[in-house]
């Protein structure tokens, strides 16, 4: 499907629609919702940071493995304070809604504060796919240009072997959690996968 909204083009694709569709029928936590809410806070705030330097976005991807944003003009604006504009919005957000925990003692509160904080440190981690990738090969393009992408592939793939590891270590201790071997994957994928042109 396709919309355009204030000059950017927005593709929402039939995967991301399916899987969309699948999670809410068969999510039982209720944390799916939520997680989309936070995971649309964390976009806008690499929207904010693209409008606020003065370069709105060509297009809008919604894919299979998250938001794709291409922009109009990647000369008029800061790489790494877009990137870091997402998962900072997100830690402003859980600081309000633990702050507002502690004053009403409301459990979805909390649970919306953690989600948000999650997604922030997620996104920090330094690996091709997140935002803590485009810093960490935005600041090696500048010191070691030949060697950035190389350095970037062997931290994602640190760092999915990392959470394969803690993935298989949660299932032997009997507290199995599906959601890091997802991490594990996407980071092994966006590793071999995402090469920057």
């Amino acid at each position: 499907m396709k919309i355009s909204l204030f000059g950017t083009k927005i593709y929402i694709s039939f995967p991301f629609c399916a899987v969309f569709s699948l999670m809410v029928l068969v999510d039982k936590t209720g944390l799916f919702l939520p997680t989309v809410i936070s995971a649309g806070i964390h976009e806008a705030g690499h929207l904010f940071a693209l409008w606020a330097y003065d370069s709105p976005p060509a297009r809008i991807d919604l894919i299979l493995a998250g938001v794709r944003i291409t922009k109009r003009n990647s000369l008029s604006s800061n790489p790494v304070v877009c990137a870091l504009s997402g998962p900072l919005i997100n830690l402003a957000v859980s600081f309000c809604f633990w702050l507002n925990y502690i004053m009403y003692k409301k459990e979805y509160i909390l649970t919306f504060a953690v989600i948000n904080a999650a997604l922030c440190f997620f996104n920090l981690i330094p690996a091709f796919g997140l935002d803590g990738g485009t810093v960490l090969i935005s600041v090696l393009e500048k010191k070691t240009p030949h060697l950035a992408v190389k350095i970037t592939q062997i931290v994602s793939f640190l760092f999915a072997a990392a959470f394969l590891v803690l993935g298989i270590f949660l299932y032997r201790s009997g507290a199995f959690n599906f959601s890091v071997f997802i991490a594990a994957f996407y980071l092994m994928f966006c590793a071999v996968c995402m090469v920057r042109e």
